[in-house]
């Protein structure tokens, strides 16, 4: 698997990953952790939260129906494992990207979020975990070669 583009990745650093959770929601970012984030997980419940999307695999634009179908796929498959999930929008701050829908997965286990990046043919996830900064999850076939 290639590596992203320089671009692409300052892209997931500098995105807003807003969910939706019915109580006003939250906007969860890579970095220190936005006030009240820590309050968030544990009001839901949760010790980490991974969003992730199934939108433009490998950052290519796909038609608005492909990335519905594969949007319904995620959801399945956060069903069937019995995963709890909020619906988020990841967004460019800088309009440079269009928004992506996604979800947000409560305490997903990073093996089988490994397993949803390469299966989802996505670069990285946004994970957040009480009391340490948001970061990236990188695909692992090309985690060990980002500098």
């Amino acid at each position: 698997m290639e590596l992203p583009s320089v671009a692409t990745r300052l892209a997931f650093e500098a995105s807003d990953y807003r969910v939706s959770d019915g109580d006003g929601g939250i906007v969860l970012a890579v970095g220190p952790a936005a006030a009240g984030r820590d309050h968030w997980l544990v009001r839901h419940g949760c010790r980490s939260a991974t969003v992730l999307t199934a939108w433009n695999p490998l950052a290519i634009v796909a038609m608005a129906a492909t990335n519905r179908a594969a949007h319904r796929r995620l959801a399945a498959a956060v069903a069937s494992a019995g995963l709890t999930a909020l619906a988020s929008c990841n967004e460019a701050r800088d309009g440079g990207w269009p928004g992506e829908e996604g979800l947000c997965i409560l305490d997903l286990d990073l093996a089988r979020l490994d397993d949803w990046l390469v299966r989802f043919r996505q670069y990285a996830a946004l994970r957040v975990e009480v009391a340490r900064p948001g970061h990236l999850v990188w695909h692992p076939a090309i985690r060990g070669r980002l500098a």
